[in-house]
Order: structure tokens, then sequence, then C-alpha cells
């Protein structure tokens, strides 16, 4: 019972020692860094497929990919698919490309064209370069810094000027390993001095001068380049305190001096009282009248003279006059 004890404990001591002596490889990846051409805007992913198994990566604005962040791909299959996811899922083929363990590989992109490459052994096919750097081994390359400049400005001043960038990716070889040391590069001038300056137009005024033309007050641009209107007066505009007057509003002539406004209600008044006195005395003259009109009247039917009529008239004590109205 002892003796299968013993060999029962001695063959799980042989096994862990056995599997104590297979460490795991931290090589068993391969790296890719790169670039994706004509890329639509948008945004976007690289996606890689070993064996089933998906792999995915930023992809930058400028395209770029694998150098911000690290792009490893592991698996046992023996090609990977590259593809182009953008933000709806949409995904477009790119290219493909054999499985190296242990490798450090640059792979550009043309987007909408398929680029398909082996590699066995360091030989290359028609697919492009395909750079390749053992990770076990010891890094003996060495990176060069290279810079990319836009162009110089506008002279002025006697002066120009243009910015310049690093267009390398030394950082990220040197942090995968590839190389081991880079070479740095003065950057180049981004100022220098120039020998003719571009002619302005000249000034057609000074900066926030103003002036009045016609009815609008205008003021000069900052660059004294141009009139601009400020405010178009409602009147005129004053050269002297350059600034806008109201309309002159035309007073209507005054009146002659009359008679006071009281004069003529009380003519009228006094009008319409004489005529009124004047229909009630001849009312009053025809009723005192009426009693003579009627003895002549009755007279003249008895057949009395018109003398006989007046004299007896006047005898009663009627005024001539009366009697000669009445005799009419």
């Amino acid at each position: 019972m002892k003796t299968t004890t013993t060999l029962i404990l001695l063959v799980l001591l042989c096994a862990a020692f056995v599997a104590a002596a297979e460490v795991p490889s931290l090589t068993d990846f391969e790296q890719f860094y790169g670039s994706i051409a004509d890329l639509p805007n948008g945004t976007f992913t690289l996606k890689a497929v070993l064996d089933g198994s998906d792999f995915t990566t930023s992809v930058a604005d400028d395209g770029k990919y694998g150098y911000e962040e690290t792009f490893k791909i592991s698996g046992s299959g023996d090609e990977i698919e590259f593809f182009a996811v953008d933000a709806f899922g949409n995904e477009t083929l790119l290219g493909s490309d054999t499985y190296g363990s242990g490798d450090v590989t640059e792979f550009n992109f043309q987007f909408g064209e398929v680029v398909s490459r082996s590699v066995s052994a360091g030989v290359e096919d028609a697919g492009g370069s395909r750079p390749r750097s053992n990770a076990t081994e010891n890094a003996t390359e060495t990176c060069t810094m290279s810079w990319v400049c836009g162009d110089w400005s506008v002279c002025r001043i006697n002066s120009q000027t243009r910015t310049c960038q690093r267009n390398d990716n030394c950082a990220a070889l040197l942090d995968n390993g590839t190389v081991d040391d880079v070479i740095a590069t003065a950057k180049p001038l981004e100022q220098q001095s120039c020998g003719s300056e571009v002619t302005l137009p000249a000034k057609v005024c000074q900066a926030d001068q103003q002036r009045c033309s016609g009815i609008q007050l205008q003021k000069c641009s900052a660059d004294g380049q141009q009139w601009q209107t400020v405010e178009t007066c409602p009147g005129t505009c004053d050269s002297l305190t350059l600034s806008c007057k109201e309309p002159v509003v035309q007073q209507p002539a005054a009146e002659p001096a009359g008679f006071p406004s009281w004069v003529i209600p009380l003519t009228g008044s006094v009008v319409l009282l004489a005529v009124i006195i004047v229909l009630v005395l001849f009312i009053l003259q025809r009723r005192k009248l009426a009693p003579a009109k009627e003895y002549v009247a009755n007279s003249r039917e008895q057949g009395y003279s018109d003398s006989q009529i007046r004299s007896r008239l006047v005898s009663q004590g009627w005024d001539s006059k009366d009697v000669e109205k009445m005799m009419k």
C-alpha cells in the first residue's frame, strides 16, 4: 500500500515539474502597424480575423493604426484577413497576410483595393514590402527621425514662417523592440527672413476715422481699406459734430390777429334777437290792424267810398299812415 502511494506521489511530482518547466511564450503573437490610404470620412476600426478569432484596433484620423495602440494578433491559423469597419458595422475587405508568430510587420492598405501577400522565410511576393523582425532576437537596427514641413507663409516685415512635424514611427519601433536606437535629426527651420514683402493696397482712410457722406455717418474700417456706414440719419449728417440731426419740422404759419373768439357768437345772438323782435312787432302790428282791415272791407261792400272810410278811421284815432296801409 505504501509502495503504491509513493509511486503516485512521484508521478504527480514529475508532472508538476514538467508543467513548471513549460513557461508560456511571451512572443506567441504577430504585431502589425501601418496605414490605410484613401479612407472615407468617418470613424473606422481595423479588424483582423485569424482562425475564427477577431482582433480589432482603432484607426487614427490620418489612417494610421498600430502606433498609439499596439495591435497584436495571435492564434494557430495560417492566414489573417483584414477588414475596415465603419461606425455602422459595415465591413470592407482590405487584404490578407500569412500569420508569422513573433514578427513585427508593417502592412499598408489601399481602401477599395484588396492586398493579398504571403511571406515565407523573408521572401516577399508582389503584394508589397513586409519588413519583419524577430522579437526573440536582440534588435540591432536604428531609426532616423524624419520631418515634414508646410509651405512658407507670406512675407511680412521681412519674415515668414511655416510648421514642421515628425513624420516617422521611430518611437513605436523603439517601444516594440524593432530598433534599439533612434538617430535624432535637427528640426527644420520654421522661420526665416525674406527679401521682399507683399505690397498691400494703399489705405483709403485712417482706422476709426469718421465722416459724413450725404445723410450717412460712416467710419473707417480697422485695416483702413474701406468706409463702413454706421448710421443712416433720418434728417441730416452734421460734418462738424459728426452726428445725426433730426429733420426740421415746418411749423404752420400763424394766423393774423382778428376779433376775439367771443365776438362772432355774440354778434350772431344779437342778430337773431333782432329778427325775433321784428317778427314779434310784425305779428303784433298785424293783429292791431286786423279789425280796421275788416272794417274797411265791410264798408266797401256796403258802398262807402275810400275817402269816407279813411275820414271815419282818422276820426276814430287811427294813424293816417296805418289807414293808408289798410286801404291798399
